[in-house]
């Protein structure tokens, strides 16, 4: 009798981590559908997905989507893309955050900085980016702790808005939002190494972006 409550007990044990290893199996398979895409290749453009942003079908490649789970929706506010482009340092190969959103949601940062920057820059300037200059803004109505570069010589000048305080071990990052059309605008998020190369920052991201069928 004992004999046969054993073997009913050890069942059950084999019963139970037989069951936990299957959910472990299932979580782990869960954990790759979610996991970041790959890094994108501007050459591999086999598979393309269809969604729809600001009443605009567009096709796009599917390892452009910096997140899988849109990979799976048809119509969106926001669609999250990486890039790669040649604006690091001595030209090194970046990994460029952006998003597509409608353009009546956002604003440009050409905009912003004649309808807000201007108005909250400090009396300070910093230097070490040529050809733009660097406006600290003012501690107030959450600006803290910012700067913003842009090129004072142009009517539709390079805008973006850098941290200046950043946490220990993590890179100090800009903010660009930039109009592509009357219905769509995109917003970069890249590392602040990035501003030496400015003035090419449009040209190679517009490499990508005319990619995109239907933008």
């Amino acid at each position: 009798m004992q004999y046969n409550k054993q073997i009913s007990f050890n069942l059950v044990i084999i019963t139970l981590i037989t069951i936990l290893i299957g959910l472990g199996f299932i979580y782990f398979i869960d954990s790759l559908k979610i996991k970041p895409a790959i890094t994108p290749s501007f050459n591999e453009r086999a598979q393309f997905k269809n969604i729809i942003l600001a009443g605009k079908n567009l096709d796009i490649p599917l390892s452009w989507f910096s997140e899988n789970t849109q990979k799976n929706t048809s119509i969106s506010d926001k669609i999250n893309l990486h890039f790669i482009l040649p604006l690091g340092k001595n030209n090194r190969q970046i990994k460029i955050e952006a998003s597509l959103q409608p353009l009546r949601k956002t604003i440009s940062s050409a905009n912003l900085l004649d309808s807000v920057y201007l108005h909250q820059f400090s009396n300070e300037q910093k230097k070490g980016v040529v050809g733009l200059i660097g406006k600290p803004l003012k501690g107030i109505e959450g600006f803290r702790g910012e700067t913003v570069w842009y090129d004072p010589l142009s009517a539709n000048p390079f805008v973006a808005k850098c941290m200046d305080k950043i946490p220990q071990g993590q890179k100090q990052q800009c903010i660009r939002t930039v109009a592509i059309n009357k219905q769509i605008a995109i917003t970069y998020v890249f590392d602040f190494e990035v501003l030496q190369n400015w003035k090419n920052f449009d040209n190679e991201a517009n490499k990508w972006l005319n990619e995109i069928k239907g933008l």
